[in-house]
């Protein structure tokens, strides 16, 4: 220090110490000194304390999520930031589910109307049915009775075979 405490060398070398001593102090620890050569204490800075803090409480909030993962638990948050988004679906939700209600209400009356279009069809259905049942034990009826007529006829013919027969020996024997 060659010159005294108004001279531009005291100046210079004492704005060459204060940013060596401002950068010491304004880091994460701040040294406080209990006299000129005391043990120096380490304290945090306020601003340090609050980051910190601020990290715990996400790191908690995060971890408290119910999701099996933290990259769901991640995606979980970020669904819940777009909140405002989620608040306005009820009316949209409202509508949609007013639009498929009125949908199920005309596909209800579509249904209602095939039904009855199809129990009509079924009527038909079971008439013709029931007339052509009618017809096959019609059939079977006849079909037996052409059997047994036929076997009637074949008695007949072998027992008019056997009257020719008997004539004809009558006949010779007169």
């Amino acid at each position: 220090m060659a010159g005294g405490p108004g001279s531009e060398e005291f100046r210079m070398e004492e704005a060459s110490e204060r940013p060596a001593e401002a950068s010491a102090t304004s880091g994460v620890f701040q040294k406080q000194r209990n006299g000129a050569e005391g043990p120096a204490e380490m304290r945090f800075s306020f601003s340090f304390v609050a980051l910190v803090g601020i990290f715990v409480l996400v790191y908690i909030s995060i971890w408290s999520l119910p999701a099996p993962t933290f990259g769901a638990k991640i995606n979980l948050l970020r669904q819940s930031w777009h909140l405002s988004e989620v608040l306005k679906e009820p009316p949209v939700l409202r509508e949609q589910l007013a639009k498929a209600e009125e949908e199920l209400k005309t596909l209800r009356a579509k249904v209602k109307e095939a039904k009855e279009k199809n129990d009509v069809e079924q009527g038909k259905v079971d008439k013709v049915e029931s007339a052509t049942k009618e017809l096959r034990t019609q059939l079977a009826n006849i079909k037996a009775e052409v059997v047994k007529l036929q076997t009637q006829r074949k008695t007949l013919q072998q027992q008019l075979e056997q009257e020719k027969k008997e004539q004809l020996e009558l006949a010779a024997k007169w």
